[in-house]
């Protein structure tokens, strides 16, 4: 049995070239991921929770057209439903994405322009979205309800869809965990293949050997012995009259089989987009990537994976439930800040050139109350007229 559970499929899949879309199809179509069981491989664990934790960690403002913050800020961005805070609410529509590929928003109590002051991220499993009779635009439903989705019109809109990776003709999109289902049936495969070997696989830890002829009953007698007095315990074992002890060792075929759990660490990386050494994979050799800085990788991530698959996304379908003029944008800070020695250099270049404040750098590092005054600079003395008589 494989690590995911199949429910029929809900909707009829249509091509974006016969290869690709047999591909999605067959590997996607009407899966639903059953969460917790995906937890026990290590790697794709921390994945998960490395992505969904970056981004909801991230500021998320709305400005207007000109750029600046709106203060106050629009409801749903102050207060999210049922007391949770805005890191939770945004963990859930990041859960949303890597598990399922889409997020669904339920907008509640509209104010009198019809813009939502509540927004309730929903259980993908719960919605379902198929094409209306001519193609032109999915209809949604909620636990069998149809409701009204921002695609139909932004005012009293009740459901907002975030997918990632929309392939045309497909109303849902397609997340990590969906499209490496097979990798990770592989990797879930190979943790218990290992597991079974040492303890069903029916070789035995190691051998007794001697060069002396035993009968079978003399055999039988030494085995018991030696396994009763270990017990599966790290015991202190004696031998004597020539007896050695030989342990079993892994052939090569088992051990190419079981080395393929520490290279299924940078397949799952490469399938989350995330640099291999933040998942603890290290290159071949066993050396980790010791020439790349954390900062290094950090930027990397961002530019190559957490921008473009989901902040970008976020960002554009949040802005969606707001008015034309107002836009969401998350504060990138946290991963485009250089160390601190590298910061301040900046900040006094910039100061000294004259298009940075000293208020302004103490508003980018959040240092709080009345700057300290000034100190006066001691004057140079110049001696070019030469020394005062």
């Amino acid at each position: 049995m494989g690590f995911f559970t199949k429910t029929p499929a809900v909707e009829e899949r249509s091509a974006i070239g016969d290869y690709l879309e047999s591909e999605i199809a067959a590997r996607s179509a009407g899966f639903v991921p059953t969460l917790g069981q995906e937890w026990i491989i290590p790697a794709v664990y921390r994945g998960i929770q490395m992505t969904a934790d970056a981004i909801a960690q991230l500021p998320l403002e709305v400005v207007d057209a000109s750029g600046e913050k709106l203060d106050p800020q629009p409801a749903p961005f102050r207060h999210p439903l049922h007391g949770l805070t805005r890191q939770a609410q945004m963990s859930r529509i990041m859960y949303s994405l890597l598990w399922d590929g889409n997020a669904y928003l339920r907008l509640l109590d509209h104010d009198r322009r019809g813009y939502p002051s509540w927004v309730q991220v929903l259980d993908p499993n719960e919605v379902s979205v198929e094409w209306n009779e001519a193609r032109t635009k999915p209809v949604y439903e909620w636990r069998g309800e149809k409701v009204k989705a921002v695609s139909d019109g932004r005012r009293n809109a009740e459901l907002l869809h975030i997918p990632i990776n929309l392939y045309p003709g497909r109303v849902t999109g397609v997340g990590p965990i969906t499209a490496a289902r097979l990798l990770f049936d592989d990797i879930g495969m190979a943790n218990q293949y290992s597991r079974d070997w040492f303890r069903e696989g029916g070789v035995p830890s190691g051998t007794l050997e001697t060069p002396n002829p035993m009968s079978e009953k003399e055999i039988g007698i030494l085995k018991a012995t030696w396994d009763s007095a270990r017990d599966g315990k790290a015991n202190t074992g004696v031998l004597a009259n020539g007896l050695t002890y030989k342990a079993t060792k892994l052939n090569p075929v088992d051990m190419a089989f079981l080395d393929q759990k520490v290279h299924s660490i940078g397949e799952v990386a490469r399938i989350f987009g995330i640099p291999g050494p933040l998942l603890g994979w290290a290159i071949e050799g066993g050396s980790s990537v010791v020439y790349q800085t954390t900062q290094t990788m950090a930027e990397w991530w961002t530019r190559f994976t957490l921008v473009p698959s989901f902040v970008s996304r976020i960002e554009e379908e949040l802005g969606t439930m707001l008015p034309s003029t107002q836009t969401a944008a998350f504060d990138l800070g946290p991963f485009t800040r250089g160390d601190t020695k590298s910061r301040y250099e900046a900040y006094q270049v910039g100061i000294a050139s004259g298009f940075l404040s000293v208020e302004e750098v103490r508003e980018l590092e959040g240092i709080q109350g009345t700057p300290p005054p000034p100190q006066p600079t001691a004057a140079t003395p110049s001696f070019s007229d030469g020394p005062a008589a």
